[in-house]
């Protein structure tokens, strides 16, 4: 929980993003089938995106290795499950695949090395 790199604030802001995406994803859902299904799978989904949001802002370490075993089954039924996203309309599969999308940015940053800022840093900047 050292002080936060500018990665770890990018990725932080993608997945917040990723789960305000969940939620216009939702709205734009088809309402007609498994309405409450579809209610607490997008409730649980943005609540386990702003809780990674939070760790990562927070700089644990394991936040990374948590998104990327959860982006890895969710790309797998991502993929496998492509044709039946477009049942539900183009909007919802651009939208659900928008959001694979940001977190996998969000993950590349995370695994990127970053160096920090220190105050020398920013002054030999300024020259």
């Amino acid at each position: 929980m050292d002080s936060i790199t500018t990665n770890q604030l990018w990725a932080s802001n993608l997945l917040r993003l990723s789960a305000v995406l969940i939620a216009v994803a939702y709205f734009v859902s088809p309402m007609d089938t498994h309405f409450e299904f579809v209610m607490v799978g997008a409730i649980i989904s943005m609540v386990i995106t702003i809780a990674l949001a939070y760790f990562v802002r927070k700089g644990y370490e394991a936040a990374k290795w948590i998104l990327l075993a959860l982006l890895t089954i969710n790309l797998t039924f991502s993929v496998l499950g492509a044709r039946e996203l477009l049942k539900f309309g183009r909007v919802y599969a651009v939208i659900s695949q928008s959001i694979n999308l940001v977190q996998i940015v969000a993950l590349i940053l995370l695994f990127l090395p970053a160096k920090k800022n220190t105050p020398t840093d920013l002054s030999e900047d300024a020259d």
